[in-house]
């Protein structure tokens, strides 16, 4: 998800509207109560989301870490034109201030009303490597309030004192990330109208599918919060698979203990037509082996930060508050 081109604790929020779209998610049922939360991952198991590889960095246009402060604003500026169409008015607006570079007094990066391109498609480094050097920005602000993509928008908003980024580059060339390893008093603020979550769902189930000769028609997702920690939803698609209609239904449910660590249960796949009977048992088979899986919510660079709050509410939007430091 576009969550990517954000600082990576931003992240944190896109997670569980990942979490739903890519599994599905349960709907909450009287007769069918809540599991209990996630006591302890097992061992070394891999985090719900990782951001060792760059997964929501700030974008640089090369492989150095650049030698001013102005050279850094204009790094920035290229490196995330690759990613988000920039209105004619230049609405991107990136400032940097401080005369101790690298350490900055404030750092502030506002992409609101940018468009995300669609041939953007976000991605990891496959051989990062963590550079010494970085900076030091004492007030940092990430604001896209909406972000807008073809079918959908999002708001998001990070704030962030006393924060280093470390430059994240890869073995091959790419070019370099930078990426927060510490901070104090991390905050994140992300919504999204059900209506538009539906239609980014819709996309990603049709592009999905026309892989595997599924033609999705429809896409009918619920969505519900019993607690601040828990997101649950039920996803209804329905289409045609080799021209015989076909409708079926993924649920799932994520739950977060005290310690951020995330619980997966109830995560399957039904058939509701003779067509969905077919293709539900292949799909339902692929996820048994995320049901009851526990995990660790996030892992960071350096392991310096972490999730220190979070908060889940639904209405006409999901709403996600994350708060992290080190």
């Amino acid at each position: 998800m576009s969550g990517q081109i954000t600082l990576k604790s931003a992240t944190l929020c896109v997670l569980l509207v990942s979490l739903a779209g890519i599994i599905g998610c349960q709907s909450n049922r009287p007769n069918n109560p809540p599991p209990p939360p996630a006591t302890k991952p097992a061992a070394n198991a891999r985090p719900l989301i990782d951001f060792s590889r760059g997964a929501g960095g700030f974008p640089l246009a090369g492989e150095t870490l650049p030698k001013t402060r102005d050279a850094l604003v204009e790094s920035l500026l290229a490196g995330y034109r690759s990613r988000v169409s920039i209105p004619d008015d230049g609405r991107v607006r990136i400032t940097a201030t401080g005369d101790a570079y690298p350490t900055l007094d404030a750092l502030t990066i506002d992409l609101t009303d940018t468009q995300i391109k669609g041939s953007y498609r976000p991605a990891s480094m496959r051989n990062p490597v963590r550079l010494s050097d970085g900076l030091f920005v004492k007030r940092l602000q990430y604001v896209a309030q909406p972000l807008r993509y073809v079918d959908g928008s999002t708001n998001l908003s990070i704030t962030a004192r006393d924060a280093r980024l470390d430059l994240l580059r890869g073995r091959r060339g790419e070019s370099g990330t930078l990426v927060m390893t510490e901070c104090t008093d991390g905050r994140v603020n992300f919504d999204v109208p059900i209506t538009d979550l539906r239609s980014m769902l819709l996309s990603a189930a049709k592009a999905g599918g026309s892989r595997s000769g599924y033609f999705v028609r429809n896409v009918d997702a619920k969505f519900a919060s019993d607690d601040s920690r828990s997101l649950s939803c039920d996803i209804g698609v329905s289409g045609f698979w080799l021209l015989l209609p076909t409708a079926l239904r993924l649920t799932a449910r994520v739950d977060v203990d005290d310690a951020f660590n995330a619980r997966l249960s109830n995560v399957r796949c039904t058939g509701e037509d003779v067509g969905g009977f077919l293709v539900a048992g292949w799909i339902d088979n692929a996820l048994k082996k995320y049901d009851g899986r526990v995990m660790p919510l996030a892992a960071f660079p350096g392991g310096k930060i972490k999730v220190r709050d979070l908060h889940i509410g639904v209405d006409d939007a999901l709403h996600i508050f994350v708060g992290f430091g080190s």
